[in-house]
């Protein structure tokens, strides 16, 4: 029972989606996408990793959070990760 428990977890960590605001690096991410910066949106909708590595937060501190209800955090950098995501949310 406890491994099923355990398996549960990382699983719902693993499948957790974070809203991330990325204000703060909206002007790198369009630069990076060649993009207006009005084009970027305020936020995007990511998988925990992804998150957890923009936000400089650890994975499971923001799992954690997730049993909370809605996940969320402020991006503090870009990644290649954040840019494709944005990039898909953009349809480009």
């Amino acid at each position: 029972m406890l491994v099923i428990g355990l398996v549960s977890s990382t699983f719902a960590e693993e499948s957790l989606q974070v809203v991330v605001d990325i204000k703060a690096v909206s002007f790198d991410v369009a630069k990076n996408l060649r993009v207006e910066p009005s084009q970027i949106p305020l936020t995007v909708q990511v998988p925990l990793e992804v998150a957890a590595k923009v936000c400089d937060v650890a994975a499971t501190t923001l799992g954690a959070q997730g049993g909370s209800g809605a996940v969320g955090c402020l991006a503090t950098k870009s990644s290649p990760a954040l840019e494709k995501l944005v990039q898909e949310k953009l349809g480009q």
